[in-house]
């Protein structure tokens, strides 16, 4: 693989870490009425994602976006499929 620039591999998984468990305590904040209005309001003018079943749905409607122009219709085949998981869907 090349390199990831100026961080290694390592490093850069742990700071994937941080980020993940950075993203997940602002969504606890705000589900417990912690978080404060101006980092909501700074999270939102990034277009922070408060819902991690949003971003999974987004993801698997752009997979579906994508199946329907590749073969015309959407019905995914889902039983030993390696698209097993956008059928379900």
């Amino acid at each position: 693989n090349a390199t990831l620039g100026m961080v290694g591999r390592s490093e850069w998984r742990r700071e994937a870490v941080r980020l993940r468990q950075w993203v997940s305590n602002q969504r606890s904040l705000l589900r417990k009425g912690a978080l404060s209005q101006s980092r909501l309001e700074s999270l939102n003018r990034l277009g922070f994602v408060w819902s991690k079943q949003e971003i999974d749905w987004d993801e698997m409607f752009e997979e579906m976006m994508r199946y329907k122009i590749r073969f015309g219709h959407c019905n995914v085949p889902y039983k030993g499929s390696s698209l097993q998981r956008l059928g379900c869907w």
